[in-house]
């Protein structure tokens, strides 16, 4: 059987009621502690859902201000062409005006202004292009 020295060399190796509560408050948290806990990471990612929706609604107005500006350019490259077709009408009007022309200038797909500024100088070599 157990005897009482048997008993006092197990309570010096196991825990007391007393020493276990101690090193368990040590260990895990109370109630308290963890609401406290629970209430900073709240408003920590509150902080952070506001920071991203301030950068997704700027990022929303930039691409919206891209999309503007791509069409804006789409719409003078038009005017430019336009331009530069009208300029080579008159230029051979008024130097070809009795001649045929086998083409129209506005029946070119895809019709760019570089080479009709080509055209223009070399038959007028000394007017700078404007």
């Amino acid at each position: 059987m157990l005897e009482d020295k048997d008993v006092q060399k197990l309570k010096d190796v196991f825990l007391t009621k007393e020493e276990f509560v101690e090193v368990g408050k040590e260990i895990f948290v109370t109630k308290e502690e963890f609401s406290d806990f629970r209430e900073e990471m709240r408003n920590e990612f509150s902080k952070l859902y506001a920071a991203i929706d301030a950068y997704a609604k700027k990022a929303d107005a930039y691409f919206q201000e891209m999309v503007m500006l791509s069409h804006k350019v789409d719409r003078h490259e038009k005017w430019i062409k336009k331009f530069g077709m009208f300029l080579v009408s008159e230029f051979l009007n008024s130097h070809f005006a009795g001649l045929p022309l086998f083409f129209s200038f506005t029946n070119i797909p895809n019709f760019s202004i570089i080479p009709v500024i080509s055209f223009l100088n070399f038959f007028e070599p000394n007017t700078p292009p404007s």
